[in-house]
Protein backbone atom coordinates (compact mmCIF):
# COMPACT_ATOMS: atom_id res chain seq x y z
CA UNK A 1 0.00 0.00 0.00
CA UNK A 2 2.84 2.38 0.78
CA UNK A 3 4.23 1.83 -2.71
CA UNK A 4 0.88 2.75 -4.31
CA UNK A 5 0.63 5.95 -2.25
CA UNK A 6 4.23 6.84 -3.04
CA UNK A 7 3.65 6.25 -6.75
CA UNK A 8 0.54 8.44 -6.67
CA UNK A 9 2.49 11.24 -4.95
CA UNK A 10 5.24 11.10 -7.57
CA UNK A 11 2.72 11.15 -10.44
CA UNK A 12 1.00 14.18 -8.91
CA UNK A 13 4.37 15.90 -8.50
CA UNK A 14 5.22 15.23 -12.16
CA UNK A 15 1.82 16.56 -13.23
CA UNK A 16 2.26 19.71 -11.13
CA UNK A 17 5.68 20.38 -12.68
CA UNK A 18 4.44 19.92 -16.25
CA UNK A 19 0.94 21.39 -16.22
CA UNK A 20 -1.03 18.18 -15.81
CA UNK A 21 0.94 16.18 -18.35
CA UNK A 22 0.57 12.43 -17.92
CA UNK A 23 3.42 11.64 -20.31
CA UNK A 24 6.86 13.20 -20.66
CA UNK A 25 9.37 13.30 -23.48
CA UNK A 26 13.01 12.48 -22.77
CA UNK A 27 13.95 16.15 -22.36
CA UNK A 28 11.22 16.60 -19.74
CA UNK A 29 12.35 13.46 -17.90
CA UNK A 30 15.89 14.85 -17.81
CA UNK A 31 14.64 18.20 -16.52
CA UNK A 32 12.44 16.60 -13.85
CA UNK A 33 15.18 14.27 -12.56
CA UNK A 34 17.95 16.89 -12.88
CA UNK A 35 19.94 14.60 -15.17
CA UNK A 36 21.76 15.07 -18.44
CA UNK A 37 19.90 13.82 -21.50
CA UNK A 38 22.30 10.90 -21.79
CA UNK A 39 21.70 9.89 -18.16
CA UNK A 40 17.95 10.28 -18.62
CA UNK A 41 18.14 7.99 -21.66
CA UNK A 42 19.95 5.39 -19.52
CA UNK A 43 17.36 5.79 -16.76
CA UNK A 44 14.47 5.31 -19.22
CA UNK A 45 15.91 2.43 -21.25
CA UNK A 46 13.67 -0.23 -19.65
CA UNK A 47 10.51 1.89 -19.37
CA UNK A 48 7.68 1.28 -21.83
CA UNK A 49 7.36 4.18 -24.28
CA UNK A 50 5.25 5.36 -27.20
CA UNK A 51 5.81 7.88 -29.95
CA UNK A 52 3.95 11.13 -30.35
CA UNK A 53 4.99 12.76 -33.57
CA UNK A 54 8.75 12.24 -33.58
CA UNK A 55 9.17 12.20 -29.80
CA UNK A 56 9.49 9.19 -27.54
CA UNK A 57 7.08 9.64 -24.62
CA UNK A 58 7.05 7.98 -21.21
CA UNK A 59 3.97 7.70 -18.98
CA UNK A 60 4.23 9.43 -15.60
CA UNK A 61 3.02 6.27 -13.82
CA UNK A 62 5.84 4.22 -15.39
CA UNK A 63 8.39 6.89 -14.45
CA UNK A 64 7.10 6.89 -10.87
CA UNK A 65 7.44 3.12 -10.72
CA UNK A 66 11.03 3.32 -11.98
CA UNK A 67 11.89 6.08 -9.49
CA UNK A 68 10.59 3.93 -6.65
CA UNK A 69 12.49 0.87 -7.87
CA UNK A 70 15.80 2.68 -8.25
CA UNK A 71 15.70 5.04 -5.28
CA UNK A 72 17.18 4.16 -1.93
CA UNK A 73 14.53 4.62 0.69
CA UNK A 74 15.80 4.72 4.26
CA UNK A 75 12.37 5.26 5.79
CA UNK A 76 9.29 3.88 3.97
CA UNK A 77 7.15 6.63 5.52
CA UNK A 78 9.42 9.37 4.17
CA UNK A 79 7.38 11.52 1.77
CA UNK A 80 10.27 13.21 -0.03
CA UNK A 81 10.97 12.12 -3.56
CA UNK A 82 14.41 10.59 -3.80
CA UNK A 83 15.82 11.24 -7.23
CA UNK A 84 18.50 8.79 -8.36
CA UNK A 85 21.81 10.31 -9.40
CA UNK A 86 23.48 8.51 -12.30
CA UNK A 87 27.19 9.17 -12.55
Amino acid sequence: MASYNRKREIVRDIESHFGGAGALCLQDVARYLHLSQSSARTFCRDITWFTLGKKRMFLAIDLADKIIRTSVEGNPDDKSIVVPRWR
